[in-house]
C-alpha cells in the first residue's frame, strides 16, 4: 500500500476513535501517563518522583 493512503486511514481511524466516549477517556489517560513518565525520567532527573493521574486527565 502507498504510505499516503495509510496515513489517511490512520487519521480517519483516530477521528472515529476520538468520538467514542469510553475510548477517548482511556486514550487521554494513557497519553497523560506517558507524558508524565517521560517528564519524570528525562526532565526531572530520574526515579523517586511520584506520578498522580486524576480522573479529569491532569497529572502531577
Amino acid at each position: 500500500m502507498n504510505t499516503t493512503i495509510l496515513i489517511f486511514i490512520y487519521v480517519a481511524a483516530a477521528l472515529v476513535v476520538s468520538r467514542i466516549p469510553f475510548l477517548r477517556v482511556y486514550l487521554s489517560l494513557c497519553y497523560t501517563l506517558l507524558y508524565e513518565v517521560i517528564c519524570v525520567l528525562c526532565l526531572k532527573g530520574g526515579l523517586g518522583q511520584k506520578i498522580k493521574l486524576h480522573k479529569d486527565g491532569s497529572g502531577r
